[in-house]
């Protein structure tokens, strides 16, 4: 089964996982179970412990399928059970010493069950096992629902594996450093997988009914019965239905706010939901456009038998892409983060992709009617229409759709600034460009070898369409993007703080802080000094007449000179002056 296989091929990123956690300890330089020696050695004596394991399993299991199927047909029609016996007894007994010693030293050291080793151990046998387990529950039903035959052979196949199962499920559930042993990982992967595999089943369910419908109101059918047809997924909606409630709505969808659940919600229900929707409705309009073009060439119930199974699609995008998005925090009453921009520009992005897909298609089918055609070549007109038109106008609402409410911020310097919308920008423009770039290149080398092997005839230039349209196409969209990347940094470079002028320092006066002047009259002393100096000025007034002469400026500028942080300066009857040093403290 397609569900199981792509279960199946989520072992190399646990494996990679848990190099990549055991370099990063090696690295960390820490001692005791740190250590990367330590931790290696581990790995390795947990890869030993699967091998035991998965020995004692399966020869457990084929032992009882071996007694099953004998008791049922009876011994004469039953292979001697040797090679299950060998592997149950050589597995069983290097289990038991190896679980032996596991347990020792996680009892001596609990906290080793949060080790990388250990942890990459628990997630891939519990996938491991849940795949036999599955695997074994849906033959059962399928025997029990379907046509099929019920084997005794799948209850020990269930109750092996399913046993196995659990107990992994019970060592992952172990609270370690107050966080479980299991990787976030386990439940995201089994969720995407089961997600699947119920949509596949729920969409064949609901076309099946559109097909009884469309067969009561046409009379025409090219299936097989209705209810052969629900025997046939029931199994796969029953065993994926129960996966992705165990492992989804009881796990991994508490898990808000990690980077594994924005992830799964952004990507796989809302891009996946929304490109699945614009793909099926791009379909059906090509379709229904291409019918009209053929009117008269087959019946109109033959032409659109497809019908129940394209609106089973939409539906089924539709609650996928609806359920997912409704995941994402309401943004009333908080500020938009990177979330909210994350989930707009992701359906900006698939509207894009249609966009420039239904431009690509007009471009090619332009330059078929602006060039000569070649012997035993057609122009496609009707390519236009059919496949360009319901492109650009899928593409069109939905992007206008959404980059409309992304560029009604387009303001906001938080928002141009943000990390989401930097990424989506620099990934289009960047591709954009690499693809124009890849496509010129191809363009000119094409022209070139044509010219010199004297090929460049108009099969040669008709070969030249496809790329050049593709340039074309990736230019406006590299373009488009550069005028918008430009304008951010506008709104950016607008928003900055300016920065504010340093104040200029005042220039320091010389001279004391503090005078104390001694005349007949300080006061034209003392508003000189203050002038000069900035110095806090006392005057003390003496009873004897003022001199008859006194330079005034030299006075000034003899105070100014001096160095003393308190001067009291005593100005005699003769116009003489005094400087004076004060110690204050």
């Amino acid at each position: 089964m397609a569900f199981f296989g792509i279960l199946t091929s989520l072992f190399p990123l646990f494996v990679i996982a848990g190099i990549v956690m055991l370099v990063r300890r090696s690295r960390s330089g820490s001692s005791g179970s740190d250590d990367a020696s330590v931790s290696l050695r581990r790995l390795l004596e947990y890869c030993f412990l699967a091998v035991a394991l998965g020995l004692a399993a399966s020869g457990l299991d084929s032992l009882f399928s071996a007694a099953v199927e004998a008791m049922v047909e009876g011994t004469d029609e039953v292979d001697t059970p040797s090679w299950a016996i060998t592997s149950l007894l050589v597995g069983g007994i290097a289990l038991w010493f190896l679980v032996r010693n596991v347990r020792r030293r996680f009892k001596e050291s609990p906290d080793e069950q949060g080790a990388p080793g250990w942890v990459l151990y628990q997630g891939i046998l519990e996938l491991v096992t849940l795949i036999g387990f599955a695997i074994s529950v849906n033959d059962l039903l399928d025997g029990i629902i379907g046509a099929g035959d019920v084997e005794p052979q799948n209850l020990v196949h269930l109750a092996v594996w399913g046993a196995v199962w659990v107990v992994h499920i019970r060592l992952g559930d172990r609270i370690v450093g107050g966080e479980p042993v299991r990787s976030t990982l386990v439940p995201f992967a089994v969720s995407i997988n089961a997600l699947g595999a119920l949509v596949a089943s729920v969409g064949g369910l609901i076309a099946l009914c559109f097909m009884a419908v469309y067969e009561g109101i046409t009379g025409y059918s090219s299936w097989g019965g209705t209810v052969d047809g629900i025997r046939d997924v029931a199994s796969v909606l029953i065993v994926s239905a129960a996966l992705w409630w165990w492992y989804w709505l009881r796990q991994a969808v508490h898990d808000r706010g990690s980077m594994l659940h924005h992830a799964y919600t952004l990507f796989v229900g809302v891009l996946g939901g929304l490109g699945a929707l614009v793909g099926v409705s791009v379909m059906f309009l090509a379709a229904l456009i291409n019918w009209g073009f053929a009117i008269g060439e087959d019946p109109a119930v033959e032409y659109f038998d497809f019908l129940p199974v394209a609106v089973a699609v939409a539906v089924v995008a539709t609650l996928v892409w609806r359920y997912h998005r409704e995941l994402v925090p309401p943004v009333e009453g908080r500020p938009r983060n990177d979330v909210d921009r994350a989930a707009d520009h992701l359906a900006a992005f698939v509207g894009i992709c249609a966009l420039l897909a239904g431009v690509f298609v007009v471009l090619f089918v332009a330059f078929h009617h602006l060039t000569p055609v070649p012997p035993g070549a057609e122009r496609e007109t009707t390519m236009v229409i059919i496949v360009g038109l319901p492109l650009l106008v899928v593409g069109v609402l939905v992007w206008r759709r959404f980059w409309q409410a992304i560029q009604v911020r387009a303001g906001d310097a938080e928002e141009v600034g943000s990390a989401v919308r930097r990424a989506y920008l620099y990934v289009i423009f960047g591709m954009s460009g690499l693809v124009a770039l890849v496509t010129v290149l191809f363009l000119v080398f094409q022209v070139i070898d044509g010219i010199l092997n004297t090929s460049f005839d108009r099969e040669g230039i008709w070969d030249l369409h496809a790329p050049l349209a593709i340039a074309l196409t990736a230019g406006v969209a590299t373009g488009y993007h550069r005028r918008i990347l430009r304008s951010d940094q506008k709104v950016l470079a607008g928003a900055m703080p300016v920065p504010m002028p340093r104040p200029v320092p005042s220039p320091e006066l010389p001279g004391p802080g503090r005078v104390i002047i001694v005349a007949a009259d300080p006061a034209p002393l003392a508003a000189a000094v203050e002038m000069a100096t900035g110095a806090e000025v006392e005057v003390i007034r003496r009873s004897d007449p003022p001199p008859m002469t006194f330079d005034l400026d030299m006075a000034r500028m003899e105070i100014a000179e001096s160095d003393a942080a308190t001067l009291m300066v005593v100005v005699g009857p003769d116009g003489n002056m005094l400087l004076i040093p004060v110690d204050r403290s």
